[in-house]
């Protein structure tokens, strides 16, 4: 069940609806059984990218008291079912990431990756989520203090900077001081780059006249969904719901039409008998839903490679401002660090013992 009743791309959460109360106390009316509710949170490591790395965390199970029951049963069925959907929301937010404002959202996801080491190869999956959700719990509680707005205030500042010269974070950690070393590299992600895109060119001029269908109707559906709601900020959960949908229920159509349509070229324009025509279209056929794969995949090279090279070239034509957003990034780091040792204590018991990250003075 989803308590808040549709998708969002809100940094919290929106007001629980009372359908999944009435359910629950229905179905303990009804048949004497108290079911237990078991919040889910979905949380993405990059949800700006396709087919970015999620988890699902699983909270502690929920069943309404005897005492709200027994409210319930007695007539007091607004308060009973306001008191449960308060509790649901305090164990919701104990496995899912949010913040007041999208930009202090932004903030934290940013200040977690200042704080991360380098290698994050030594972390799994559900460490790396641990220390997500640590992150927003510990600004959720301390978010009053004057230096931690200090901080979200340079973090931002930070964040616009990057956004000037169309970088992100873990680009910065690219910038080599050595010219030559930073041309070696520039060059090396060039040609990873074309490697990629020669894997990737086939499949995408293949489905280009799908894509270009998808897309204009999954931003027109966008922005109508965006007007017609007040939750919205950018309308990207629609945006991304209808691709999915519409890839998934016309790539398999759109491949069989593909697959006639070369035949027909075979036979009408190369000068194939029908016999040789049906082979190579069967062979065609076959390799269609392969080259669609490995462009998928291949476009995750693609995105990396152009970011490689983006970042080593612009530090080749502006050193002083690569130079600026080094050493910002630097003074943001320790003070991440520095505020995370002051007010964790504040927050967490045992806060030394449960640190999973120690760091040495590099």
């Amino acid at each position: 069940m989803f308590p808040e009743g549709g998708s969002h791309d809100q940094s919290d959460l929106l007001p629980f609806k009372a359908g999944v109360a009435l359910m629950t106390f229905g179905t303990i009316v009804n048949t004497g059984q108290v079911p237990a509710i078991i919040p889910s949170g979905l949380k993405y490591f990059k949800r700006q990218e396709f087919r970015s790395r999620a988890i699902i965390e699983y909270g502690r199970p929920y069943r309404p008291s005897k005492k709200l029951v027994e409210m319930y049963k007695k007539g007091e069925k607004r308060k009973a079912v306001s008191i449960m959907l308060k509790d649901l929301e305090k164990r919701m937010k104990e496995v899912t990431m949010t913040a007041p404002s999208y930009n202090e959202l932004q903030a934290i996801y940013m200040a977690r990756n200042l704080y991360l080491p380098k290698n994050l190869q030594c972390f799994t999956p559900e460490q790396e989520n641990e220390i997500y959700q640590r992150f927003a719990l510990g600004y959720n509680k301390m978010k009053s203090k004057p230096e931690l707005q200090q901080l979200v205030e340079e973090i931002t500042s930070y964040r616009k900077m990057l956004k000037l010269f169309c970088i992100d974070d873990k680009q910065v950690a690219l910038f080599e001081s050595n010219i030559w070393t930073q041309i070696f590299w520039m060059i090396f992600s060039l040609i990873r780059l074309v490697l990629s895109m020669i894997f990737v060119l086939p499949g995408d001029i293949m489905t280009l006249p799908l894509s270009t269908v998808i897309s204009f109707y999954a931003e027109r559906e966008r922005v109508k969904a965006l007007k017609a709601s007040s939750v919205k900020i950018k309308g990207n959960d629609v945006l991304a719901s209808i691709k999915i949908v519409a890839y998934i229920s016309t790539l398999p159509i759109y491949g069989v039409f593909f697959t006639l349509m070369f035949n027909r070229w075979l036979r009408n324009y190369q000068g194939y008998s029908s016999g040789e025509a049906w082979i190579y279209t069967l062979i065609f056929g076959f390799l269609f839903p392969i080259i669609q794969l490995i462009s998928i995949r291949s476009h995750d090279g693609v995105r990396t490679h152009y970011s490689n090279f983006q970042s080593r070239m612009l530090s080749l034509f502006y050193v002083g401002q690569v130079d600026l957003i080094k050493t910002t990034r630097k003074a943001l780091k320790y003070k991440v660090r520095f505020m995370v040792d002051k007010l964790g204590p504040e927050v967490f018991k045992n806060f030394d013992k449960m640190k999973l990250i120690m760091f040495d003075d590099n």
